[in-house]
């Protein structure tokens, strides 16, 4: 959770800093995140209805048109509907599930660390891979940011840096509002992208610019911005140093900290500065999938046809 504790010992909405989690007070986000089951089961049943008539994607989109501020109260359950004796419930349950587990595979090596240190020895790492499909490059585009419109993916710290940086280029934000509807509404030009448009996007940016504050896994889009040959700044935190390699993908800079980004996007908007990237193509999907059969084998051997 991305979320900082008060006096109380309650966890601040909107706060920024990543919290020592997990543990009870871990109830609290997660309760902002939650979707109200009653609300989602009659939605999906008018869209179904509906769709005799309405495309569905044209249903989505109108939908996501919808202001937040009107989308998310109608979708968000009630305030302390994630309890600490659900978390630790969940905790039970996933210990038991691992347990029985033949093998459990991580994308980082940091997330397979962060297991270990939660008693889960064991997890074996895995990078993503990607299908390397690439468009045609143009890095004369905007800087962009692509992620959840929430204070954990730092979309704020990345408005802020490219104001402090001075660079010409422009910055667009593209993302889905995350639980804080106010926070969201700070960004009212971003909308959401689909998969397709996720590429095309890529391919006409300057850099892919991340704000994380908390310490990401293995996001895709990094690996998605790669394949496009588009540069990544990225805090130094997580996971991420594994997927951008400094000087070479592109530049990794202290979390939260705009004066960092900013001169990082000042160094990507400099002619000298970006030609000196060689972007890494990522891993492909194909030998993704081959390392998971490989994984079906030796655990279960001819469960995987050769």
């Amino acid at each position: 959770t991305a979320a900082q504790k008060t006096a109380s010992g309650l966890q601040a909405p909107g706060a920024t800093v990543p919290c020592a989690g997990p543990g009870p007070d871990c109830a609290a986000c997660a309760s902002a995140w939650v979707r109200d089951p009653p609300f989602v089961g009659r939605a999906v049943g008018v869209a179904g209805r509906l769709a005799h008539w309405v495309e569905p994607g044209t249903l989505h989109r109108a939908w996501r048109r919808l202001p937040a501020g009107v989308r998310d109260p109608l979708t968000r359950a009630p305030p302390g509907t994630v309890t600490p004796a659900h978390l630790a419930a969940r905790d039970r349950e996933i210990r038991a599930f691992a347990a029985r587990c033949s093998a459990i595979l991580s994308p980082s090596r940091w997330l397979a660390e962060a297991a270990a240190a939660q008693g889960f020895p064991g997890v074996e790492l895995l990078p993503h891979g990607v299908d390397p499909v690439a468009l045609p490059r143009d890095p004369d585009g905007p800087f962009v940011f692509l992620g959840t419109l929430a204070p954990h993916k730092g979309p704020d710290l990345v408005v802020d840096a490219h104001a402090r940086s001075g660079v010409r280029r422009g910055l667009a934000v593209y993302g889905p509002p995350g639980p804080d509807a106010r926070f969201a509404a700070r960004f009212p030009a971003a909308r959401s992208l689909g998969s397709a448009e996720v590429r095309a996007v890529l391919s006409g940016a300057r850099a892919l610019v991340l704000g994380s504050r908390w310490p990401e896994n293995a996001p895709l889009v990094v690996l998605e911005a790669r394949a496009q040959g588009c540069p990544v700044i990225a805090p130094r935190i997580g996971g991420l140093p594994e997927l951008v390699e400094e000087g070479v993908d592109g530049l990794l800079v202290s979390p939260d900290d705009a004066d960092a980004l900013a001169a990082a996007l000042r160094v990507l908007d400099d002619e000298a500065g970006h030609a000196r990237l060689r972007v890494r193509a990522p891993p492909t999907f194909a030998s993704h999938l081959d390392a998971v059969e490989a994984v079906y084998r030796r655990v279960r051997p001819g469960a995987v046809p050769s």
